[in-house]
């Protein structure tokens, strides 16, 4: 066994771990495109591509996630209620305004000190309900020692692969209802809107390669398929999809 590579491994599934929890939180679809995500703790860069493609990601960089995260802290009111007792609502209010650096100290092991009202009051992570925030256009997600930040901007051409991907599960879910070998040969015929045509027209070549299509066409061009084309809703493009064996 190698135990530096199990130990790096084991690095990368934690951060795929926290990756697809950003990404869902976030809202979005795992099959859309991102543009990065970045990793802020211990992470060997020799596997940036592979957690790249696990979330499908552009880019991984790795370090400087704290510039994207913020912290939402509240009490824990099991603990800090019997020690501090009616001093509970000015804590959650210092907590609220200084959230940052108490989870950072926290988190770190240590232990945060202010004072309400003259009383020293000292907690520690096990003290506070800390939730991870993202700054704008980021969505975050941590555990112990590692922060995940993904970037969910979605440009132009991100969207565009993300219809890309998106029709591609489409059609091979139809070659599967279909009944077609994973070995046979089909041609593809499309109807719908500018946006679909150009996600074709800019990822045909892709989409031809993944589902072994010779041919993508314009569903127009053959109306006897007409009948046989399925309606798709491609991110929410409208699209006929039909499907015939070479």
């Amino acid at each position: 066994i190698d135990g530096a590579l199990s130990r790096d491994m084991a690095r990368v599934i934690k951060a795929a771990e926290l990756g697809r929890a950003a990404r869902n939180k976030s809202g979005l679809k795992n099959r859309q495109t991102l543009a990065k995500v970045v990793v802020a703790g211990e992470f060997n860069p020799e596997y940036s591509d592979i957690l790249a493609d696990e979330l499908n990601v552009k880019e991984t960089v790795v370090g400087g996630a704290d510039e994207f995260t913020g912290y939402d802290v509240k009490p824990q009111l099991k603990t800090v209620g019997p020690k501090y007792g009616k001093k509970v609502g000015a804590i959650r209010a210092h907590l609220a305004e200084n959230g940052d650096e108490a989870a950072k100290v926290a988190l770190g092991g240590g232990v945060y000190r202010f004072d309400v009202d003259g009383e020293s009051v000292e907690l520690g992570k096990d003290d506070m309900l800390i939730a991870t925030k993202g700054a704008n256009g980021y969505s975050v997600e941590t555990d112990g020692d590692m922060t995940v930040a993904l970037d969910t901007e979605l440009t132009d051409e991100l969207i565009k692969e993300g219809c890309c991907r998106e029709l591609i599960s489409k059609i091979q879910t139809m070659r599967k209802a279909n009944g077609y070998e994973v070995t046979d040969r089909i041609n593809v015929y499309w109807h719908g809107d500018d946006f679909i045509g150009g996600v074709i027209k800019e990822f045909g070549a892709r989409i031809a390669k993944v589902t072994l299509a010779e041919n993508i066409d314009d569903l127009g061009n053959h109306k006897a398929l007409g009948k046989s084309a399925q309606p798709a809703d491609v991110n929410g493009h409208q699209t006929l999809i039909a499907l015939e064996r070479c």
